[in-house]
Order: C-alpha cells, then sequence, then structure tokens
C-alpha cells in the first residue's frame, strides 16, 4: 500500500466492507473490516502475510478468480455473527488478488434478539424514530428512539409510548405530515426534506427523511447536517480568499454542485472565466446556465453523460470539449475536478477549467501534416543521431522495399541505403550545421 495518509488507502482501510488484497494464498493487506470478521480484531496488521487457508474451512473452493461469488464457511465465526460469507476474487496482478467479503446472514436465525438491535440502533450517528400514526391521524406515537433522535430532537428521557407532538417540541419545524403524505405518494414509499429547527437562540439544520414501513408505521430519519452547513457557508462566503488563491492557479478555478434533482449550481468560480467564456463570473454564479450553455451541443451530453459516471462512482472527472467564447470563436476546455458526496447527498467537484485551444490545434496541424507526408509521392525517411530510421512514409516502403523501419535497422540502418559511406557523413554533417541537405543521390 502507499503512504499511511493517502486518502485511497485511508478509504481502503476504512471501508465498511471486507477486503482484502492476497498475494499466493497469502494476506498481503487487509481492511479493519476484514479483520473484525476473520478474527473479530479491528486491528487489521495482525492479520497481514498470513495464509487465507486459515480463515476458511473450505479454502480450496476459491483458488482461482471467478465472475461469480465463492460460498466459502469461516473458520472461527464469532458468536451470533455470520457462520459465511461470500468471496468475490478479482484478478489484480499476475500474483495479486482482491477479496471481497460479504458475511451471510441467515433470515432463519431468529437469535437476534430486540435488545441487541437497540443497541445497535443506539450506536448510529443518525437519528431513527420509530412511529406508529393513531387511528385518529392526528399523531404519532413513538416506538423508538435511538440515542442521537433524542439528542437531535430533544426528546427527554422517556420517549416510547408517548405522543411524538407531545415530547417534540420542534414538532412543527419537522412537516412530518408534509413527507407522509409525499412518501405514501413515492413509489419507494419515502420522502426527504432539509429544514432548520430552531431551539431558543441555538438553531440546528436538519435533514428529515421518512419511510413508511408498513400500514400505519413509519421510520423517522434525521441527520444532524449544522456543522456541514456552516462549512459551506465560511467556504462560499471567503470568496475574497478564494480570488486570491485563484489567481495563481493556472485556468479557471471552480465549485461545480449538483443537486438531487440534476440542477447545476457554481457556488464559486474564479474572475478567469471572463478570459475563457466571456462572461462576468458572478453572473456564472447566479445562473449556472450561462456557463453550461457555451457547451457546444454535440459535446454537452458528453459532458453530462461524464458528470454521471463521476458523480454515481466518485471518481476524479477528466474531460475535454468545445465551448463557444468570446466573440463565438471556438475554444477547446480541459476539465479536471475532485468530487466529494455531501451529507444530503449533493455532489461538488472542485477542479479547474483550462483553454487548450493551442495544443488542439497544434495537434489537429500534426495530423494534417502526418498524413500528407504519409500519402506524399516523394519517399521520406526520418532517422536518429544513430543513425536509426524511426518513421518512413508509404512511398518510400513501396520504392525501397521496406515494410518497416525495424527491417531497414536490422539491415544496418540509414547508411545502408548508400553506397558512398562519405557522402552519408557529409549529408549527416551539413543537415546538422545548416539545418538541411539538398543534392542527388
Amino acid at each position: 500500500m502507499s503512504h499511511p495518509n493517502d486518502p485511497f488507502e485511508n478509504a481502503f482501510l476504512k471501508s465498511p466492507h471486507a477486503q482484502i488484497v492476497a498475494s499466493r494464498g497469502r494476506v498481503r493487506v487487509a481492511n479493519r473490516s476484514a479483520s473484525q470478521l476473520l478474527v473479530q480484531s479491528p486491528d487489521a496488521a495482525s492479520i497481514s502475510d498470513t495464509p487465507l487457508e486459515a480463515y476458511f474451512d473450505d479454502f480450496s473452493n476459491a483458488i482461482e478468480p471467478g465472475i461469480e461469488p465463492v460460498h466459502l464457511t469461516l473458520s472461527s465465526p464469532c458468536e451470533k455473527g455470520p457462520i459465511s460469507c461470500q468471496a468475490r476474487i478479482t484478478r489484480l496482478s499476475e500474483d495479486d488478488n482482491l477479496w471481497q467479503i460479504e458475511p451471510v446472514i441467515d433470515d432463519s436465525n431468529d437469535s437476534i434478539s430486540e435488545t441487541t438491535l437497540s443497541e445497535a440502533l443506539d450506536r448510529s450517528p443518525d437519528g431513527i424514530v420509530l412511529l406508529d400514526r393513531k387511528s385518529d391521524d392526528s399523531d404519532y406515537r413513538v416506538q423508538f428512539a435511538n440515542r442521537a433522535a433524542c439528542d437531535i430532537l430533544a426528546l427527554g428521557d422517556r420517549v416510547e409510548g408517548e405522543s411524538l407532538k407531545g415530547i417534540c417540541a420542534s414538532y412543527g419545524f419537522l412537516e412530518i405530515d408534509t413527507l407522509v403524505k409525499e412518501s405514501s405518494a413515492s413509489q419507494d414509499q419515502a420522502s426527504r426534506s432539509e429544514v432548520v429547527i430552531e431551539f431558543g437562540k441555538q438553531t440546528k439544520s436538519v435533514i428529515v427523511s421518512i419511510q413508511r414501513t408498513g400500514v400505519d408505521d413509519y421510520t423517522l430519519s434525521v441527520v444532524d447536517v449544522t456543522q456541514a452547513r456552516h462549512v459551506e457557508r465560511q467556504l462560499e462566503t471567503s470568496s475574497h480568499e478564494l480570488d486570491r488563491l485563484s489567481v495563481q492557479v493556472p485556468g479557471v478555478y471552480f465549485h461545480l454542485k449538483i443537486n438531487n434533482s440534476g440542477d447545476p449550481s457554481f457556488p464559486f468560480i474564479s474572475e478567469k472565466v471572463v478570459e475563457l467564456l466571456g462572461v462576468e463570473a458572478r453572473n456564472v454564479m447566479k445562473d449556472a446556465s450561462i456557463a453550461m450553455g457555451a457547451v457546444y451541443i454535440e459535446d454537452l451530453e458528453r459532458v453530462y453523460e461524464s458528470l454521471a459516471v463521476s458523480s454515481k462512482n466518485l471518481n476524479p472527472l477528466y474531460l475535454e470539449y468545445r465551448v463557444k467564447g468570446p466573440n463565438g470563436r471556438q475554444k477547446w476546455v480541459s476539465t479536471k475536478a475532485v468530487p466529494e458526496k455531501l451529507l444530503d447527498d449533493t455532489i461538488i467537484w472542485y477542479g479547474i477549467f483550462e483553454d487548450v485551444t493551442l495544443r488542439k490545434e497544434s495537434e489537429e496541424r500534426l495530423r494534417m501534416v502526418s498524413a500528407a507526408v504519409d500519402v506524399s509521392s516523394d519517399f521520406i525517411l526520418m532517422m536518429n543521431v544513430e543513425d536509426e530510421g524511426v518513421y518512413h512514409n508509404h512511398s518510400f516502403g513501396s520504392i525501397l522495399g521496406y515494410d518497416s523501419t525495424d527491417q531497414l535497422n536490422e539491415s544496418g540502418g540509414a547508411t545502408s541505403l548508400f553506397n558512398d559511406r562519405g557522402l552519408f557523413d557529409k549529408i549527416g554533417q551539413e543537415t546538422q550545421e545548416y539545418g538541411h541537405w539538398q543534392g542527388d543521390v
């Protein structure tokens, strides 16, 4: 693995999914979830360089990588935990394989107690409240509320069996009745919104979700995003500092946000956008369509497809496309950006727009020149300082009978074309001295 501070290594080690990189039947590196599953310890280093067969009774079933997952029995399952798992094995290199391990939960095993489930829900950082609606639809009775919910909504100590309106001073801010109606009408029986709750002089930004789980049963989820919104406001209001930093960055520095409805916005874009598109940064931050509308219609679908893939997989965005610059002139833009998923599932990219028009035009000119050289009736040979051929056009091969430069170099290189070695040396000397040579051979 790479440096311990590498974000990719951190993501691997902290992933909730058990993963192992194995080499020739031994654990090369494992994450914490894998260590917890196999030896009931979060110390991933404790199973490094150990044989995989020590952890599975039927390890021989998983010798070779394959498309389908392999069912394996754990050698040392934890009490009340899974006794088997499914391993999906993917080849990374000649020696290394990636093991993605999912525990298999026996649905017929009802030994998991209600107390165990309650303890698990209590450890969740998200607030969870189980509700049932009263027969007159006037209120909701609390069946269960975890610690996070009691803290976020200030519910108090006794909640089970109580009226939600009676114990939740912020009930009116939650808009539960509206969310319930929306969840009943939606295909997945769920709805969500972000609200601001007031507690005297204190306010909280909370994402509220309702999931219908039965005829009159609902699960209320609340996530406190107050700190996240505070950070976002600081970031968006620090335009002076961002402007100062963005001046030192080549290209146009930007923050691009796309919400759950797919609507784009630019919380920040540097003033250099006026050089690229001929529009003011403040106008782009008010209306993102000014920038998105500058993209050539032939390239726009590809841009949105790339954003969708980056959003889904949280992969860095690398893309080149055409835009209409000042006075309608075509420009080529390179976009490089890194996505981040916020708590409300909004995706924001931090990146740079860079004008690469000169490079793209040079590439096109080079392509055209290369095509012209290749079809020229003159036979053309390019060689290096060691007198080896590095390129020849079609006429050279057809006139002199060489299929490739390798064939020419195997027969002695460019010098083999001259009976007079002195003439060849003279051509080379004058070319290096004057930049060209012309004559009959």
